[in-house]
Formats: structure tokens, C-alpha cells, sequence
């Protein structure tokens, strides 16, 4: 109900209701912590959410994200599919979630290759994460 409410409606007579990323996807989030993770509700709110206009790259990274965690991988390809073809600029976010992706299902060939491009896209404020994105790859590249 407050989900719906923040969406909406004024909330409390202070401020109205604003359909965003961050209101839609919180009503998802509700959905699915109530176990309604299904096509009917909570993921056909979030696919509502990531159509917003106002939706990031790393909006969609971080529920991507959150997919692969969930041991939702064939969902989260689709999501970091759709973020890369809406983000062609953005080399190391869109193509890091489809490494961890194609690694968490078990395609080498395409996690091989996304990791490669986003290892070459490393950005200077995420250098940190070279080290780990490296051993990733070279795991894959050697059979284990």
C-alpha cells in the first residue's frame, strides 16, 4: 500500500506521488520479499521500472546484479542483454554483468569474451577490480 502511495498519491499531504525507478522498482522489491517473484507481479513491476526513461545503466547493473545472486541467471541475461543494447556506449558495467552471467551459466565461450572487454574497459575509479575480473577469466580460460 505505501509502495502504491509513493507512486500515486500526495503522501501525507507533503509531497505527490512520482512513478520513478526508485518508487516502481521499491514496489518490486516489496512483491517479491512477500514471495510474489512471478511474471504476474513482482517482475512484471520491475520490467515496468527498468522501461522508465529515467532508468540508469547502473540501475539496471545493480538489479542484474542482484538476479545473479538470487540464482536468477537466466533473468539477469536478459536484463544485462537489454542494458547493454540500451547502453552501447557504457564497455565495462553492461559487459562485466554478461560475464558474470554467461559464467554463472556455464557458457565459456561468450563469458570468455565479455570478460576480455570488460577487463579492457576497466574504468580508473574501479582498477581494483582487475585483479579479481583477471582471475575470473583465466579460471575459464583453464577448464575449472
Amino acid at each position: 500500500m505505501w509502495a502504491e502511495k509513493a507512486i500515486h498519491e500526495p503522501f501525507r499531504g507533503a509531497t505527490f506521488g512520482v512513478e520513478d525507478f526508485s518508487t516502481v522498482s521499491t514496489k518490486a522489491a516489496v512483491l517479491d520479499a512477500m514471495g510474489r517473484a512471478s511474471e504476474a507481479e513482482a517482475d512484471a513491476v520491475m520490467d515496468k521500472a527498468l522501461a522508465l526513461p529515467n532508468t540508469s545503466m547502473f540501475n539496471m547493473y545493480i538489479y542484474g546484479a542482484r538476479l545473479l545472486r538470487a540464482s536468477r541467471s537466466d533473468r539477469a541475461l536478459k536484463i544485462f542483454q537489454l542494458d547493454q543494447q540500451r547502453h552501447p556506449e557504457e564497455k565495462f558495467w553492461t559487459y562485466l554483468g554478461l560475464a558474470r552471467t554467461y559464467t554463472a551459466l556455464g557458457d565459456k565461450p561468450n563469458a570468455i569474451k565479455n570478460w576480455e572487454i570488460a577487463i579492457a574497459n576497466v574504468p580508473e575509479n574501479r582498477k581494483f577490480m582487475v585483479a579479481q575480473c583477471q582471475a575470473a577469466l583465466k579460471k575459464l580460460k583453464e577448464g575449472s
